[in-house]
């Protein structure tokens, strides 16, 4: 089955990473003014705006572009770091991984301790295929800022894809230690877990990823593949709940069709595998499971 993808944004609560949140008063000290005075003149109205939560990556990436011409020496290393920051984030929204790394770049040599730069930068990195470099960059991260969740979580993330799955588990379990209510954190370990076969640990994981956000559709078919996987009859409830919650997503139909096929349910299975299919699910198997447990 195909599993929700985490979004790659650090957390949100987490002090340590909000540059953005805190861009309007940082620069705005850089800039010598309060902030209610941040419109006295196009530069600092340009920081003010570039660093708005709400705007569009493509104005934001503009407004970012302008604010860095129109500096002229005030904002400083660590608010022009910012200011870059801000614009790779926007790139690397609209799917411009050359343009954000060449930003995020810029914001660490301005500013080698801003941890979220180097992450992003990694991001960006890897977006590109440069596994290497990328690790590089996590690593870089965690010198920076040894106590933050979110550079173990991005480089699991990466040991995780290029299949080095033992190494993913140490980075997932580190981000957990620092951060031990970040759901994201437990929901990939137990992924690997699961495909590493070590299922009453992803089951696990899977719990308490659902203690955290009860209505995930994507923790509670993991768990119930998990318990189905170590014969808990209570993974027919686990598969039940994903349908309930997410009953368009053709992924969690399919899978409680191959439970229930397991379990010798052909006919439920049958309308498990025929709404899968309707959904759009792809899973090569689904067009014969559909024919040969219909009749048809």
């Amino acid at each position: 089955m195909t599993m929700r993808g985490w979004d790659w944004r650090l957390p949100e609560g987490a002090a340590q990473w909000s540059v953005r949140g805190a861009l309007v008063a940082a620069l705005c000290l850089c800039l010598g003014l309060p902030a209610g005075e941040a419109r006295a003149d196009r530069l600092s109205g340009l920081v003010e705006d570039c660093s708005g939560l709400k705007a569009s990556p493509q104005s934001l990436l503009r407004l970012c572009e302008q604010a860095l011409e129109a500096d002229d020496g005030r904002l400083g290393n660590e608010g022009r770091a910012a200011v870059h920051y801000n614009a790779g984030v926007a790139a690397l929204d609209m799917g411009r991984a050359v343009q954000a790394e060449g930003h995020f770049e810029q914001a660490v040599t301005l500013s080698p301790a801003m941890a979220p730069a180097w992450v992003s930068r990694g991001l960006a990195l890897a977006a590109q295929g440069k596994v290497g470099e990328a690790e590089t960059s996590y690593g870089r991260a965690i010198a920076a800022d040894p106590g933050a969740a979110g550079p173990y979580l991005a480089r699991g993330r990466l040991q995780a894809e290029r299949g080095a799955f033992e190494a993913a588990v140490t980075d997932y379990s580190a981000a957990i230690e620092r951060e031990p209510d970040w759901e994201a954190s437990y929901f990939e370990r137990a992924r690997v877990l699961a495909a590493l076969g070590r299922w009453s640990e992803a089951e696990r994981d899977f719990s308490a990823v659902i203690a955290l956000r009860p209505r995930d559709p994507a923790a509670w078919l993991g768990r119930g593949e998990a318990r189905a996987a170590n014969g808990i009859a209570a993974a027919r409830n686990d598969f039940d709940r994903a349908v309930l919650l997410a009953p368009e997503w053709g992924g969690a139909r399919y899978a409680r069709g191959l439970y229930l096929e397991v379990a010798g349910e052909d006919e439920a299975a049958a309308a498990d595998f025929l709404r899968a299919y309707e959904l759009g699910h792809s899973d090569p198997d689904l067009q014969q499971r559909v024919r040969s447990l219909s009749g048809g």
